[in-house]
């Protein structure tokens, strides 16, 4: 999957399990992302850098994650957050 592919179905996740609020549209093939709220808005970049934000936020503030919907097994790294973010 192409990275603006990955961007677009990472950020249609998030919205379907209620982590981001707001909508999406496609300029092309690029999806653009209207907005509400984001509890945690590093989720919406690079999973590289999504994965270790989340990592850590779980260590300062432990459990909010999974009060959020985010299952501890999708906190173990880059490669558990890329699984569980897009399956």
């Amino acid at each position: 999957m192409a990275e603006i592919e990955r961007v677009g179905h990472g950020w249609h996740t998030l919205l379907n399990r209620g982590l981001l609020h707001g909508r999406i549209h496609y300029v092309g093939a690029f999806a653009v992302l209207d907005l509400d709220h984001a509890p945690a808005p590093w989720r919406l970049g690079d999973a590289t850098h999504a994965g270790a934000y989340t990592t850590a936020s779980e260590c300062v503030h432990p459990g909010a994650l999974s009060e959020l919907g985010i299952p501890a097994s999708a906190l173990a790294g880059q490669k558990a957050w890329v699984r569980w973010l897009y399956g």
